[in-house]
This record gives structure tokens, sequence and C-alpha cells, in this order.
């Protein structure tokens, strides 16, 4: 038996959403039933179908995913909040901004005994973004020719930002991706995978993530966060294999290692950045002021952190 996975492709700020249900398959009366051919399909539409509506001046292709614990309508509550606040600071700063939203909503939510399945949702988080994901990235969206001349951009939290960038440097598992396009940036907003993925080292011993995310054709620029006050990260290390990246320790470790990937950089309590990187390398924030808790990433001033980066890809 398969759960829901779904997306909701958005025209325009949630004007009209078409929702599409991966695993709403006819299985007929066949003994032989491939999901994997079925399930591809139905992205191929996905892609198809976002295809045609870039075709009527969206901007700016945004992929969205939210992490453990969400239901469908936290998700789009979450996904309508990050598209709102950009859209106010796009206003502001007078730049033409009419995105097309993929949000995806996964089966994350596990009512009363969520508590005990942390590290299964782990697992199927990578799985999803290893497979399904990955298939839609880069056999789909990122082959169509239109998507070339548009910015793509992926918003993940916690288990979501495991989804997206699971996805993302998951290219090579598909032998020819049809595209030489790059996914433009990446924010892994209090990201719940381990740091040691992008590491190529770790300064103490072989991990089984080392190098999962080592690839260097797959995203132009990656953002990750990490704060003090998302105390949910002090624990999740121990389900999900080892410190996570929006583990405010994290830093620390990276700055250990000789063969270190990434800048460090620090906003404010207003989402003012205080260093500005050249694109191209692996940036992890400091976001103490500013994010006071593990799910505190919609609100308006992370929203201001995030806009000042796409900016630079306009």
């Amino acid at each position: 038996t398969h759960s829901s996975f779904i997306l909701f492709l958005s025209s325009f700020f949630f004007r009209s959403i078409v929702s599409y249900n991966i695993y709403d398959i006819d299985y007929g009366t066949s003994d032989y039933f491939n999901l994997y051919e079925s399930t591809k399909n139905n992205l191929d539409l996905v892609s198809n179908y976002v295809e045609t509506q870039l075709q009527k001046g969206f901007t700016h292709l945004f992929v969205m995913s939210t992490g453990w614990n969400n239901h469908q309508n936290a998700s789009r509550i979450q996904y309508n909040e990050w598209v709102e606040n950009l859209k106010l600071l796009a206003k502001s700063d007078g730049i033409d901004f009419k995105p097309f939203i993929i949000g995806l909503t996964w089966p994350s939510f596990w009512g009363k005994i969520n508590m005990i399945d942390v590290a299964n949702k782990a697992n199927d988080a990578d799985e999803l973004g290893l497979t399904h994901i990955n298939y839609l990235i880069w056999k789909g969206l990122l082959s169509k020719k239109i998507i070339k001349s548009i910015p793509v951009i992926f918003i993940g939290h916690s288990f979501g930002a495991r989804i997206l960038t699971r996805a993302a440097y998951s290219k090579d598992y598909f032998v020819k991706s049809n595209t030489s396009k790059e996914i433009d940036l990446i924010f892994a907003l209090q990201g719940a995978y381990p740091v040691d993925r992008h590491l190529n080292e770790d300064g103490r011993f072989k991990s089984i993530n080392l190098g999962l995310y080592t690839q260097t054709d797959s995203c132009k620029r990656f953002v990750g966060t990490m704060s003090k006050g998302d105390t949910a990260m002090n624990t999740a290390r121990f389900f999900g294999g080892g410190m996570y990246i929006g583990d405010d320790k994290s830093e620390t470790k990276i700055s250990n290692i000789d063969s270190n990937p990434f800048e460090f950089n620090q906003v404010d309590s207003d989402g003012i950045r205080d260093k500005n990187y050249n694109a191209g390398k692996l940036e992890l924030v400091d976001c103490d002021e500013l994010i006071d808790s593990h799910g505190d990433v919609g609100k308006f001033q992370v929203c201001k952190m995030m806009w000042e980066y796409i900016k630079e890809i306009n």
C-alpha cells in the first residue's frame, strides 16, 4: 500500500492550483503491475504541464518541501507564507516577480505515534528525493528548453531540505539526464540531514554519508541555515545519521576540516547578512538572532534573507 505523494502546482501565488497525486493509479486486474513505470508516467505529465504553464511569462520556478510531521494543509500554509512574503519584498524593490510554484507534500505525519518515527521518516525523505523527485527534476523539468532561461530555486525545511537536496545531488543516478541546466539556488532551512554529505572527510571517522552531496554540476549556489534556537537539532542527530546541517554546532565541525567547502555568514534579527559572497560556493548562515525554533522559518525576516539571495540571480 502506498501513501499519497502530492504535488501542488500553482500558476501565481495560489490563485489557481492543480493537484497531482502521483500514486493515484488504476491498478486494473492484471497480476503484474509496474508501480515505477506508472508513477514515472504521472511525473512526465507534471513536467509537461509545468512546461506549458511557464510559457505564460513566469519569472521563476520554485520547488518547495516541508518536513516531518506536516499534513497537507500545514504545508500549503507554509508555502503560501513564503510566496506572499517574497511577493511583498519584490514589490518593494520594484522587481518583476511572477513565480510558478511546485509544492510537495508527502506522508510525513503519523499522528500520535509520530515521535517514534523520526528515523523511519528520515529514510522516507531520502528515498523520495532519490527516486521520484530526482526523476521529476533531472529527467523532467530541467530537460525542458524553457527552463534554461528561468531561475530554478529550491526551498526546503527540515526533512523537506533532505528531500530536495537528495534529489538535487542525485543527478548521476540517471545516466542521461538530458540537461546541462543547474539548479540556481537551494535553501536548506534548518536542514535535517547529516552535514557530512557535503564533505569529503569529517576529521574523525569515515561516515557513510560522506561525499553524497559533493557533485559540482548540480547546483550553482547553496545556502543552509543553522540556529542555537533550534533545540530539535540537538537530539535529531542520534536518529538520522550524524550531526545535522541545521545544528548550530555544525559550523564548528566543518571549520576543523582542511577541505572545508563552506563560507560562513550570519544574519541579524531583520534578516540582513553580515557578508556578501560571490555565488558559486556553499554558504552556511548563522541565524541565532533570526530563527528561534525549528519551525520558525516562514516569517517575513527569513524571507527577506532569502530574497536578497534570489535578487542576486535575477
